[in-house]
């Protein structure tokens, strides 16, 4: 008999919770695996696969886009796709208009897989259908950086003066709470203040990391006159308190 490629990965759209007017936003590309070998050998490279490994279910992908605050307050996400499924013995495909529901966890990162067991493809000859393996993937925050638990806001630039003489920075923080940090010290490029238990939540222990804002250059003005050169010399003469 001849074999029938398997079907392309589900088209997914993903609507707002609750509003079915929502316009739908592609979350993974076009078209899929040409054939369950295809499928499998993916599988192998993501996974391992091994001589005497256990045969393994061909998997569907879908890359799942949560921003820095749902990560943070964890949530629920409804997802519409449709996926090919076996339309009676022929070989035939149809397809099936799908809905899931995940309750993704505080804390949880970029990488984390939830695995739907049958809700992908089907195949064509055996009608045995492929999981559907939805992955987690963080889209970039305006001014936040996350490095493991913690979150990282970095000040591009300062002025040599407020580098000496100190400066504040205020911002809203993933929480929501709202950041006021003076720093009265001179601050070198590079500088770095962690503010404790600020950052996100472990997802297995709830506990959060810690805020960091750094500093990464300091600007030097580009000429000064003969008043300012004196006013440093006398401030930074030998022997004064540094």
């Amino acid at each position: 008999a001849r074999r029938m490629p398997a079907p392309p990965a589900p088209r997914v759209v993903i609507r707002p919770r609750g509003d079915p007017r929502g316009d739908p936003r592609p979350t993974q590309p076009r078209g899929g695996p040409r054939d369950r070998a295809d499928l499998q050998r993916q599988c192998d490279d993501a996974f391992g696969a091994g001589v005497g490994s256990k045969r393994r279910r061909p998997e569907c992908v879908l890359n799942l886009e949560c921003t820095l605050e749902e990560l943070f307050r964890g949530g629920r996400r409804d997802i519409n796709y449709v996926r090919n499924v076996r339309a009676g013995t022929s070989g035939q495909m149809a397809q099936s208009n799908e809905c899931i529901s995940i309750d993704f966890k505080p804390g949880w990162k970029t990488g984390t897989k939830i695995t739907f067991a049958g809700k992908g493809n089907e195949d064509a000859q055996t009608g045995e259908a492929a999981d559907l393996v939805v992955v987690i993937k963080e889209t970039p925050h305006k001014f936040l950086r996350r490095d493991g638990d913690d979150l990282v806001y970095e000040v591009p630039q300062i002025s040599l003066r407020s580098a000496l003489i100190g400066w504040k920075v205020e911002f809203v923080n993933v929480d929501g709470e709202k950041v006021r940090l003076s720093f009265d010290d001179p601050t070198a490029p590079g500088s770095a203040r962690a503010v404790r238990g600020k950052g996100m939540p472990n997802q297995k222990t709830g506990r959060r990391g810690d805020l960091i804002v750094t500093v990464k250059t300091v600007k030097f003005p580009s000429h000064l006159n003969s008043k300012q050169k004196t006013l440093l010399r006398e401030a930074f003469a030998p022997g004064a308190a540094a």
